[in-house]
């Protein structure tokens, strides 16, 4: 019986993990309709670790090829191959409204994700989080 209980209550416990994610994502979603994803304001205050010089960006420019651009595209204007296929569009990080967002909030949203979008904290370490911001701030400067 307790081992019952136990397993009620965990999957009660996933359920409420999931609705509160989808509730975030809805809120939070960035699409074609302007819905914007908005890092918390705490976000604006992290500070990146990284210089963005050469050796930094190279890495993270071989991390975006493997694991942004086939939604973000090589340019990063967000029409890679698979962004026809998302229901909310990548998004462009060529735009002046991506453009002047700290380091922090960019960083944020690649640690967190945003469906489609994954959470890459599970997959990349905070090294590499940071070195593909430093790669995708190089849009901004094209």
């Amino acid at each position: 019986m307790k081992k019952r209980i136990k397993t009620v209550l965990t999957s009660l416990g996933f359920l409420a993990a999931f609705l509160l994610l989808v509730a975030a994502s809805s809120e939070n979603g960035s699409n074609q309709n302007g819905n914007k994803w908005i890092a918390p304001a705490f976000a604006k205050s992290i500070k990146n670790p990284l210089k963005g010089d050469k050796s930094s960006v190279k890495l993270g420019k071989e991390l975006y090829v493997q694991q942004c651009a086939t939604c973000h595209g090589e340019s990063g204007t967000g029409n890679g191959p698979s962004a026809r296929f998302l229901e909310k569009h990548p998004r462009n990080f060529t735009e002046k409204e991506f453009k002047s967002q700290a380091d922090g909030e960019i960083f944020w949203k690649i640690t967190t994700g945003n469906p489609p979008m994954p959470s890459f904290k599970g997959m990349l370490t905070k090294e590499q989080r940071w070195q593909l911001v430093n790669y995708i701030r190089t849009f901004s400067k094209k």
